[in-house]
């Protein structure tokens, strides 16, 4: 089966040096005390996939395999528990089942991993795993939904918020059309949970695409095995922004949706610890850098030099990534050649020149801070779309293998709307 994976290795390792991953960095002394390790979760794994459902309409050709694929690949890394289970066990019942003993198995502050690869479905705007032996004309005579043979997400979820789970990540390659039929739709988006990332094959309303036989993965899992074989100790949020990319680039119909609410890096194997965060600030006077959170904070050249500016946020480098592969996002607050620009590091035009928003965009004031994630704290108002601002400077963050576009612009304005 993992011959099948030769070419997705090779694409792998050329995604990993593409554009979007000039994102791996150096480790700083600073990250944590000296003679101080980071504690590592303990990792466990639930992994799932569904074919042969029992109403012939709705097979599918590649979650049995993709769950074989994705279970084979987690073993080989610092888990404690993988478990896969048998296709002849997802049944509700019997799923229901496996499904208890692993909560069982889950310890406070664990990892825990979960992957789903097959039908998905909403009733009531409520989510749910469809089990082997649903069968659609049961919905006729019940909404019960253990009548119907479907697990619930939020009663999984909340299983392993009793348990005090410190990570949880979801990984769902089911469509987001309704694929069922009847009073059901697709998956709808879910609210990321602290320490969660929920990973979607599809944004709300796509199809999925399916393997294209028996023996291969389907479309994204493809690439998340890819992204599992070369990427497995960078950032897990990271990891899924690259294969996000990486699907919407081959699939234009297919863009995967991205949930998280993680506090701390978290990495599908141990984390690699060589990246932290690292800032530079480029005005036509000269260019500052900076290595460390320490360094920033105590940098003068930059915190001087750019303290008395206002700034408004251009977007990531992830962003860029998707504008690049022609998926601009609906909320962009730039031209896709504005953020192209910024992250290919071609900004020495815009230096002393207007740039014009999409949309109208918030001004901020005082260098940005470092903590969970990188923010300005003080706003101090708006600029209206179609309104050019003078470009000073360019900010760009690199941390937690994300980096992060700023301007600073040529605005006097210093109070304080509102702590954002």
């Amino acid at each position: 089966m993992l011959q099948d994976l030769g070419s997705v290795r090779s694409r792998g390792l050329a995604f990993a040096r593409a554009k979007l991953l000039g994102l791996l960095f150096i480790l700083l002394p600073s990250v944590y005390p000296l003679g101080l390790a980071q504690a590592e979760p303990v990792r466990r794994a639930f992994v799932v996939g569904i074919s042969n459902y029992d109403d012939e309409a709705l097979r599918l050709l590649g979650p049995k395999n993709d769950a074989s694929l994705v279970a084979k690949q987690l073993s080989k890394f610092a888990y404690q528990q993988v478990t896969l289970v048998d296709e002849e066990n997802t049944t509700f019942r019997k799923l229901t089942d496996r499904w208890a003993t692993f909560v069982n198995s889950v310890r406070p502050g664990d990892a825990v991993v979960i992957y789903f690869s097959g039908h998905g479905v909403a009733v009531d705007n409520l989510n749910y795993l469809v089990a082997r032996d649903f069968r659609r004309s049961d919905m006729a005579a019940s909404s019960n939904a253990s009548n119907l043979k479907l697990f619930s997400i939020e009663k999984w979820r909340s299983d392993l918020v009793k348990k005090r789970a410190a990570v949880s990540v979801w990984i769902f390659d089911a469509c987001r059309d309704n694929q069922i039929g009847l009073e059901t739709k697709g998956l709808t988006s879910i609210k990321a949970l602290s320490g969660n990332l929920i990973m979607y094959s599809a944004r709300a309303g796509q199809e999925s695409g399916d393997a294209a036989d028996k023996n291969q993965p389907s479309a994204y899992t493809r690439y998340f095995l890819a992204a599992l074989d070369q990427l497995p100790r960078q950032d897990a949020v990271f990891l899924a922004r690259v294969v996000q990319s990486e699907v919407a680039q081959a699939h234009h119909d297919q863009l995967p949706e991205i949930s998280s609410l993680m506090s701390d890096n978290w990495c599908f194997n141990i984390c690699d610890p060589n990246s932290i965060i690292r800032l530079k600030f480029d005005t036509a006077g000269g260019s500052y850098e900076v290595a460390s959170k320490r360094e920033f904070a105590q940098s003068k050249s930059i915190r001087s030099t750019e303290r008395r500016q206002n700034a408004v946020f251009i977007g990531t480098a992830s962003q860029a990534h998707l504008c690049s592969s022609g998926h601009r996002q609906a909320n962009a607050r730039f031209q896709c050649s504005v953020l192209k620009d910024f992250a290919e590091a071609k900004f020495s035009s815009y230096l002393g020149q207007p740039i014009t928003p999409l949309q109208p965009v918030a001004i901020y004031r005082r260098p940005p801070i470092v903590k969970d994630t990188i923010k300005y704290l003080c706003r101090v108002g708006y600029v209206d779309a179609e309104n050019g601002l003078e470009v000073t400077g360019v900010l760009s963050f690199e941390y937690r293998n994300e980096t992060y576009f700023w301007a600073t612009v040529k605005d006097r304005r210093e109070t304080c709307q509102k702590q954002t």
